[in-house]
């Protein structure tokens, strides 16, 4: 297996030019070619994953769980990517940490020999997928989501229901509507979105055409979902459908309740990361911080900031509000007990 590291060292010196006898090669291409070019013409059916798709996406859940199955056996992985202990698990649902997105990268650029390199086959292996790719993960990549089973059908304002109404407002008086949900003929004018009955179909006719693979976004079935069955990322949808391991507390709970044990772990939490922070400079802009963060209870703007960014648009987990989502509205899921949020 490739080192890493030694990709790192060996193949950055040939990019650069090298001292061959008494000439300098400023021609690096003699010296082999990019391992992302060659699997181009000899792998053309795989597509490199890049940093462009988000961690949590299918295609790199998966081939981070390709990586840690080929290495699960081994005291140290091959690309030593850091925190291997940590990151032993056999579930296929973790998100890529960045480590091993970085290795891929930073692999898929070496220069090698060959195809017969062993860098080659591990890149391979590692860090592609297939050519066609799943209308989510499409979806995910323009920096929307397609909606799925952790999403609520009951909220008013985020989730399936709005996105219903939209549709059957829209589609209700044709005798087709453009998803072909099963049974769509709205014939009695009395029949509205919520006593349709047509909800659960549309919601599984979204979740089926949303895993179809497709070449790219022109794909005519990726444009349908991408209209009618995706909207904005959230925080709190992130943390629902990629970190089982975690649960967003239910805040109006909290309010109501400032010496709750999780709710002080929480706040401690708070007060830790942002306690040399003079008044206006901490990440929420609490209410009379210099004095807040002296008590041992949480005030009660604090859970209303929690409320408004975890529903705030984001673009994936890079952006800050995630973080602070992560950090200040959730637990682990084995302590939440009633005092989780519900769907």
């Amino acid at each position: 297996m490739a080192n890493t590291n030694l990709a790192k060292t060996t193949y950055g010196l040939l990019g650069t030019g090298v001292l061959l006898g008494a000439g300098y090669v400023a021609k690096p291409w003699i010296l082999g070619d990019r391992v992302v070019d060659l699997l181009k013409v000899h792998n053309p059916e795989r597509q490199i994953l890049t940093i462009a798709s988000p961690s949590y996406s299918d295609r790199w859940k998966k081939a981070w769980f390709d990586y840690r199955e080929s290495n699960k056996d081994r005291d140290k992985d091959a690309w030593e990517i850091g925190d291997w202990e940590k990151a032993k698990t056999n579930k296929n649902d973790v998100p890529a940490p960045s480590s091993f997105i970085d290795a891929c990268e930073r692999n898929s650029q070496a220069r090698i020999s060959g195809k017969s390199h062993p860098l080659y086959q591990e890149v391979l292996q590692w860090c592609t997928g297939s050519s066609k790719v799943s209308i989510r993960d499409l979806i995910r990549d323009s920096g929307k989501r397609s909606l799925n089973e952790h999403d609520s059908k009951t909220n008013e304002k985020n989730g399936w229901k709005p996105l219903f109404k939209k549709y059957f407002d829209n589609y209700k008086n044709q005798s087709t509507d453009p998803l072909g949900v099963e049974g769509w003929q709205i014939k009695e004018s009395t029949v509205t979105a919520e006593n349709s009955g047509m909800m659960e179909k549309f919601i599984e006719k979204c979740k089926s055409l949303a895993q179809t693979e497709v070449e790219g976004t022109g794909d005519p079935t990726y444009q349908k979902i991408n209209s009618h069955c995706s909207a904005d990322i959230h925080a709190e949808d992130i943390i629902r459908e990629a970190y089982p391991g975690r649960r967003l507390v239910n805040v109006s709970k909290f309010k109501n309740k400032k010496d709750n044990p999780l709710a002080l772990e929480i706040w401690q939490r708070y007060v830790s990361k942002n306690k040399e922070k003079t008044t206006g400079e901490d990440q929420w802009g609490v209410k009379s911080w210099h004095l807040a963060k002296e008590r041992h209870e949480v005030p009660e703007n604090f859970w209303d900031k929690c409320d408004e960014k975890r529903t705030q648009p984001i673009k994936g987990i890079e952006d800050a509000a995630f973080k602070e989502v992560f950090d200040y509205c959730t637990v682990e899921a084995s302590k939440i007990g009633d005092w989780g949020d519900t769907v």
